[in-house]
């Protein structure tokens, strides 16, 4: 059985979607269980976000993982005591879904999941090959991921509905990108005593309501030394240098996570978040 957790009559209401139905809440995080739809119910509104992808290697190259995806939809026509499969990605890039009336698959690599099925559909933010670099964003009720700097040209990290992850640049770590609603990472650099500087955490000005989940900003990257961890959907940063470390882990739910090191033997990557199911009724 999954953990649920369970709020009656809710004000964790946003700007967006706000009360449905009666206002009950119901969270799915960490493993697939069924719903029993409750006596006198016949219309749920469920989001759903893909996991986000750990970063890696695929056999040929090596990436940041991608965010996970997003969709939303109010199903009709259920049948009060029906049980309906909850699914939750809790692995790598895995699929989110409420039965069979919607999904979001989870990041790849490098590439961000997409959501499928329902009233809104967004796709995770990606991450690139060449070089260390950070993971993509989730995708939210907001929109599209934000994707991670690329280490092959001097760019910036993307913003998105949640910011992309910054990666090392020159013996300093380049930011991560800002969410809608959250503070990207500042990059960690190598100061003048030699020691390490480690890179910030992305933000999330507005994690308590259910509207803004997933708006974070994106983990920094640093140089030698770990990166810093995206914030409710952020990607993760990367790191690289002689002493390299983790790369930063992406934010809850569905950020991907960063990479660091130049080889498969020198990579270490930053963990996918886990995905997330979200019923009203």
């Amino acid at each position: 059985m999954g953990r649920q957790i369970r709020q009656v009559n809710t004000n964790l209401t946003g700007p967006i979607t706000r009360t449905f139905g009666t206002g009950q809440v119901r969270f799915f995080t960490n493993a697939s269980t069924t719903f029993a739809v409750p006596a006198g119910v016949t219309s749920i509104r469920a989001r759903v976000w893909g996991a986000g992808s750990n970063a890696g290697d695929d056999g040929s190259s090596i990436y940041g993982g991608g965010g996970g995806g997003f969709a939303m939809r109010v199903v009709t026509g259920l049948t009060p005591g029906t049980n309906i499969t909850v699914t939750v990605g809790v692995t790598s890039g895995g699929t989110s879904s409420f039965g069979s009336h919607v999904s979001a698959t989870g990041g790849g690599l490098p590439s961000g999941g997409s959501g499928s099925n329902g009233d809104v559909n967004y796709t995770g933010g990606s991450s690139f090959v060449s070089g260390p670099h950070g993971g993509g964003g989730a995708a939210s009720l907001f929109g599209n991921g934000g994707d991670a700097v690329r280490a092959d040209i001097n760019t910036f990290a993307k913003r998105g509905a949640s910011g992309g992850g910054g990666r090392s640049e020159s013996n300093h770590g380049m930011p991560g990108a800002a969410g809608l609603f959250g503070n990207g990472g500042a990059g960690g650099s190598v100061v003048q005593s030699q020691l390490d500087c480690l890179a910030q955490n992305g933000t999330s000005l507005f994690s308590a309501s259910l509207d803004l989940i997933g708006t974070g900003g994106g983990g920094g990257g640093a140089y030698s030394t770990n990166a810093g961890h995206g914030a409710n959907g952020g990607g993760g940063g990367a790191t690289t240098g002689p002493s390299a470390s983790c790369g930063g882990h992406g934010g809850f739910p569905g950020g991907g996570g960063g990479y660091s090191g130049t080889s498969t033997s020198q990579t270490k990557v930053g963990n996918g978040a886990c995905g997330l199911v979200i019923l009203e009724w």
